[in-house]
């Protein structure tokens, strides 16, 4: 949920000021009603972070799942191998979803299976999704995505020991941290399906860190520390034959509020853990609103005024997903890029020239001339409004080529005459018609 924003601009965006701001906003939260702050991975919120954790005792700074994922991809794509298998798969898929008949087929023989979703892209959706919270899934996501990579390569560590090493210092110094390790052992689908889960040590010892800084004192500790005795052998309500079927049917944090009366401190801790997001790439969306809103047309308006329409705009369109989340796919369409390589086919230069074959002279650039996947797409949005813009021009002028610079400056300069036009106008009665266009867009 959007709460408010900060108007930084007069800001150094150091680490002690990035603290202060969110220290006054965990203030004015309560701190007892807030477990974790997510940031990315910037050095400056690293330490916001942990200053933050040093003067609040009972909350986490956690870094942005999500971002991590992303870094270790990167990391990933410059292993020398993984770029030139990269490079030859964008070509190839670039292809296929570019010709109707080559989809239809690939889409026929492969049971509508989408190319492009290898083990850790799964985790990174898994991450990043509106359904449900991550916390508790994202240790044995990132365990099964390691054995999916393992099993790929046919268990030959000599080809995935350099990926392993790239996701293990990713995971160490940022993911791994005591709400996953909690979140893991607080799932009842994963606990009570590894009956080794307890010779974790590092699992273990994330939970009883939790326990201890969500703890209100040492008196609930202890007492948390003998319930959990009861959900490790399924006594009571937990060894019921529906809570043992509603294990990996239920959401944890249902489950728990379900069968878990008779341990109310421990049931506390665990809806408070998996409860949680991993991520904080919902809040970027936040920036495209202000974006549609402030625009240069619009940039007369106060810092409040446009906080409260971000509020309502962004708030009603989080109201509406949650309402409808059973039935949208957790992939926001509005992020699908348009020139997205894997969509189009283009991959740098450099990599038409290698041989398609070690022993032949056949290059990807030609193989990519014959097959016409270098052929443009024919159907996006964008291509459409080349199109249209260029039939809008008259056949006299046809033969005028301008440049995008030039039509830049015409843009410019017509959205500067609306400017002067709108300054003219009220204040009051310019805010009024911005209102009824927003309201109007909502509805």
């Amino acid at each position: 949920m959007f709460v408010k924003s900060v108007d930084a601009s007069s800001y150094v965006k150091s680490g002690p000021k990035l603290f202060e701001l969110l220290d006054n906003f965990v203030e004015e939260i309560g701190e007892k009603n807030v477990v974790q702050v997510v940031t990315d991975n910037g050095s400056n919120y690293v330490l916001a972070g942990k200053l933050l954790q040093a003067k609040r005792e009972h909350l986490f700074w956690t870094p942005c799942a999500a971002h991590c994922l992303d870094l270790m991809l990167e990391d990933i794509e410059k292993i020398e191998r993984v770029t030139k298998s990269i490079q030859r798969g964008i070509k190839l898929v670039g292809f296929i979803y570019n010709h109707t008949l080559a989809l239809n087929t690939m889409r026929k023989y492969t049971s509508k299976t989408e190319l492009v979703m290898g083990p850790l892209v799964r985790v990174l959706r898994l991450v990043d999704n509106e359904k449900r919270p991550a916390m508790e899934y994202i240790y044995e996501a990132m365990d099964r995505a390691k054995e999916a990579i393992q099993k790929s390569f046919n268990g030959n560590e000599d080809k995935y020991k350099d990926i392993f090493a790239i996701i293990d210092r990713r995971w160490d110094c940022q993911l791994h941290h005591p709400l996953h390790a909690a979140g893991h052992y607080l799932n009842p689908e994963c606990f009570y399906a590894n009956p080794q889960i307890d010779n974790y040590a590092e699992l273990i010892s994330g939970l009883y860190k939790c326990i201890d800084k969500l703890s209100v004192n040492d008196e609930e500790v202890d007492k948390i520390h003998g319930q959990l005795e009861k959900y490790r052998r399924a006594k009571g309500l937990f060894g019921m034959n529906a809570a043992v079927r509603q294990r990996n049917k239920s959401a944890p944090t249902l489950w728990w509020k379900s069968y878990g009366a008779q341990v109310p401190e421990l049931r506390n801790i665990a809806v408070r853990v998996l409860g949680l997001t991993c991520s904080a790439s919902r809040c970027e969306c936040n920036w495209s609103t202000f974006e549609h809103i402030h625009s240069k047309k619009r940039s007369r308006l106060e810092h409040q005024r446009l906080q409260d329409l971000v509020f309502i705009k962004y708030n009603q369109g989080l109201k509406e997903r949650f309402e409808s989340r059973d039935l949208i796919d957790p992939i926001v369409l509005n992020d699908i890029d348009e020139s997205n390589e894997w969509l189009v086919g283009e991959v740098d230069e450099g990599a038409e020239n290698e041989f398609v074959f070690d022993d032949d002279n056949l290059t990807w650039g030609e193989v990519a001339n014959v097959t016409g996947a270098n052929e443009p797409i024919t159907f996006t949005r964008q291509h459409t409004r080349f199109r249209k813009e260029a039939a809008s021009i008259p056949s006299s002028s046809r033969g005028i080529r301008v440049e995008e610079g030039d039509n830049k400056e015409i843009e410019d300069e017509e959205e500067e005459q609306i400017y002067k036009l709108n300054t003219s106008e009220e204040s009051e009665g310019g805010e009024e018609d911005l209102e009824e266009m927003f309201n109007d867009d909502s509805d």
